[in-house]
């Protein structure tokens, strides 16, 4: 029986996210911003996954 073979490139940065993935991302940097509230990096974050959201339903998040 042969061995799958797994890489990092393959399984996790060419894989599809789904809506689910992105938006339990955004859970954790919300909970990050609870906890750091002036970190500017979460919050372009989580409207960077917002508005990756809105591209799958052809929209965006920022005027065009």
């Amino acid at each position: 029986m042969e061995k799958e073979v797994w890489d990092l490139r393959s399984n996790v940065f060419e894989s599809t996210l789904s809506i689910d993935d992105i938006v339990n991302a955004i859970y954790v940097f919300e909970r990050l911003k609870f906890k750091y509230p002036n970190d500017d990096n979460i919050t372009f974050s989580i409207e960077l996954l917002r508005d990756e959201i809105c591209k799958m339903f052809g929209g965006t998040i920022y005027n065009k």
